[in-house]
């Protein structure tokens, strides 16, 4: 198992090719070629169009701003603008995203659909928490508060933006709890399909 405290200064930030908005990759992996799996931070400034990711599973979550209405080739639109609430899409629809306000600010999980599986839930550790690793990549970015996070041995504190990301599943369980107020952290597990 190896963990990796993750801040702004490990993070890229790539412009968009349509000029609507920044996308600031937090992990993904592999690190070249076709990813399996890729956790970011997308800063929406305009409405248009969203990339095309045929093959891929996408999960959406609004962390700022008043939020956007998807509207997808197919099937029904969906409205995004409660805070810290997942939605799950196919990358391969034709999607196109109307902003409700200003600029929003989400995190977004791609999963490649013939390699693994992934989930997005929101932890609110008021009270010490503790949950089983039992995903091949577990990566936790904290929203807001102040976090500790504990996995074995290993403690970290994560200040809002930052990440723990676990790579490898065992038998430690990782234990989340804060010292702030309204703490609040997204848990991203991805695990691969075994053929």
């Amino acid at each position: 198992m190896i963990l990796s405290h993750l801040r702004e200064r490990d993070f890229e930030r790539q412009p968009w090719r349509n000029g609507g908005g920044f996308t600031t990759e937090i992990a993904a992996w592999p690190r070249e070629g076709r990813r399996t799996w890729r956790v970011s931070v997308a800063d929406v400034a305009a409405s248009g169009p969203f990339s095309d990711f045929s093959g891929y599973e996408r999960t959406i979550m609004l962390l700022e701003g008043d939020g956007m209405v998807l509207r997808f080739e197919g099937a029904p639109e969906a409205r995004i603008e409660r805070r810290w609430q997942p939605f799950v899409f196919d990358g391969a629809w034709r999607t196109g995203c109307e902003l409700l306000g200003g600029p929003v600010r989400g995190l977004n999980l791609i999963v490649d659909r013939e390699a693994a599986r992934g989930t997005v839930e929101v932890l609110l550790p008021r009270e010490a928490l503790e949950r089983p690793l039992r995903a091949d990549w577990t990566l936790l970015y904290a929203l807001s508060g102040r976090l500790k996070a504990r996995v074995g041995a290993a403690e970290h504190a994560l200040g809002v933006g930052e990440a723990l990301r676990i790579d490898g599943c065992g038998d430690e369980r990782l234990s989340l709890s804060s010292d702030g107020i309204d703490p609040a952290a997204a848990m991203v597990e991805i695990r691969t399909l075994r053929r």
